[in-house]
């Protein structure tokens, strides 16, 4: 078995940098930009911008305004590319304006009056569930990688997944749920995992509820 090939994550916190880029194939994760930053992301690019003191300028290249969806989940607005459905872009719902530079021209994100705000329109709410897009074992941890953010605070069940090792059944007891972070799930599965050939896994949503 192979492990999950993930590109980079950083862990930036600044409040004054020149202007930095995110290349295709890095994920960035920053989590304040208090200055006024510039932030270029290249095609293939993720970033992951947990706070906005300031106001910034993020430059999309070779992206239309026309080729993202914009989607709000809990805190965050998220861009999604419409082709795949991909986030590639998530920001703080802030009251600090946020300026985003497309191919066709600047467009802002801004809370007005309690609801966040791109180009002038009220954002709509995500409820579209993740798709599933791989998966990988590294070492003793189940990785199972979806084309959206997990919600860190409210993540599934250990008892709503069935794993198998080498064909065996495991016991929901024998693994649990370690974390959901960014687009990936992790799940800790026993030391046996390390020398197995196979791993299988499947998921029972207990609820029909949007959870």
């Amino acid at each position: 078995m192979s492990n999950i090939l993930r590109p980079n994550l950083y862990g930036i916190g600044t409040t004054s940098t020149p202007e930095w880029i995110v290349s295709s194939g890095m994920v960035a994760k920053v989590t304040d930009a208090s200055g006024d930053q510039t932030i270029v992301i290249a095609q293939g690019g993720k970033l992951d911008l947990d706070g906005a003191i300031g106001g910034n300028l993020i430059v999309l290249q070779g992206l239309a305004s026309s080729q993202v969806s914009v989607l709000r989940s809990g805190t965050e607005v998220r861009f999604k590319l419409l082709s795949t459905g991909e986030t590639f872009l998530s920001l703080p719902a802030t009251s600090t304006l946020q300026n985003l530079r497309f191919t066709d021209g600047d467009k802002s994100l801004q809370i007005v009056s309690g609801a966040p705000k791109f180009a002038g329109n009220t954002v709509s709410t995500d409820t579209s569930a993740p798709s599933f897009l791989s998966a990988g074992v590294a070492g003793t941890e189940l990785q199972l990688v979806f084309n959206d953010e997990m919600s860190g605070s409210n993540l599934p069940l250990a008892s709503a997944f069935q794993i198998a090792l080498n064909g065996v059944a495991l016991a929901s007891t024998e693994y649990s749920i370690v974390s959901g972070e960014g687009d990936t799930l992790r799940i800790s599965l026993p030391a046996s995992a390390a020398a197995a050939s196979s791993v299988s896994v499947s998921y029972s949503d207990p609820t029909t509820a949007n959870d």
